[in-house]
């Protein structure tokens, strides 16, 4: 990775990845029953963690072992899937720290993460993220002169960093996204545990583990990753109502086609009139979304 992901402190990727697997081990890690599944889906979502340490901040000559080490971690996590199909019993094992502690963690990561979305040099955020245009060296689409004017006018006069300020709107507006999808997954993540589960405390346990996790640090300022996530999870809030799942579940769609296998899954968990609502509604999204795209330059 080009850069330290904390300058001043000089802690790299690597000692990042070890420092975040120490704080969710501490925290969820069940020592009393150390041979339990909980223990066991913990480890494996730092799997894919190294492969794709080694491939984020490479400009070229990204090594073939990291694709691997993806695929074999992926792999890892669809067998863990299909083998959940067979398990009927789930003890409730409770975090290593109490809701009052967890919840004081996760706004303190939660602030930190949205300042560093905003104060974060455009370089450094380009860098983190391998599908970036400027990483592959693929020129981006230029339009009218004076199409940002308006949007240029309104950037003098935020209180943003002046190294925001001087880059193009676009950085701008993914930011801002950025931050709010943060805040809206984090939400999202608290409420599905509080209302489908009826513990408000394993919502706040995921939510801080998520924002413990290198892989949201990797894609803090990414808002083509936070924006689908964050519809997913608010689609699994709002499950009951088709028409508000669709739309959310076409919009992620529509935003990132990798989501477009989710409208006929969904469309599987309903049935009758609601999977008719559900389909026809997040398919209007999607094709919202494509006519959108094709009629605004550069969006």
């Amino acid at each position: 990775m080009s850069g330290s992901l904390v300058a001043d402190l000089g802690v790299g990727p690597d000692v990042w990845l070890i420092l975040t697997l120490l704080g969710c081990v501490t925290l969820f890690f069940k020592f009393s029953r150390v041979w339990s599944v909980r223990n066991l889906d913990l480890l494996l979502v730092f799997a894919p963690a190294p492969g794709l340490m080694m491939l984020v901040g490479q400009r070229s000559d990204q090594p073939w072992v990291a694709f691997l080490w993806l695929f074999l971690g992926l792999a890892l996590w669809l067998v863990r899937c299909l083998i959940d199909l067979g398990l009927t019993r789930r003890p409730v094992l409770e975090p290593n720290l109490n809701a009052a502690g967890l919840t004081c963690l996760t706004i303190g990561i939660l602030g930190l993460s949205v300042a560093e979305t905003v104060s974060l040099p455009v370089d450094d955020g380009a860098a983190r993220n391998p599908a970036d245009p400027g990483i592959r060296g693929d020129q981006l689409p230029v339009g009218p002169i004076d199409a940002d004017a308006p949007v240029n006018q309104v950037l003098k006069i935020a209180p943003l960093p002046y190294s925001l300020k001087t880059n193009l709107p676009k950085v701008m507006i993914a930011r801002v996204l950025a931050s709010l999808g943060q805040l809206g997954l984090v939400v999202a993540l608290i409420v599905v545990g509080w209302k489908h589960f009826g513990r408000p405390s394993d919502g706040l346990s995921v939510a801080t583990c998520y924002l413990l996790l290198p892989y949201t640090r990797i894609a803090l300022v990414d808002c083509g990753q936070i924006i689908p996530s964050a519809m997913i999870v608010t689609a699994i809030v709002v499950h009951a109502r088709p028409r508000l799942a669709g739309a959310l579940i076409g919009l992620a769609g529509g935003w990132m086609p990798a989501c477009l296998g989710l409208v006929p899954l969904w469309g599987g968990f309903y049935r009758g009139r609601g999977a008719t609502h559900f389909v026809s509604v997040a398919t209007g999204s999607v094709a919202g979304c494509l006519v959108l795209s094709q009629t605004v330059p550069g969006l």
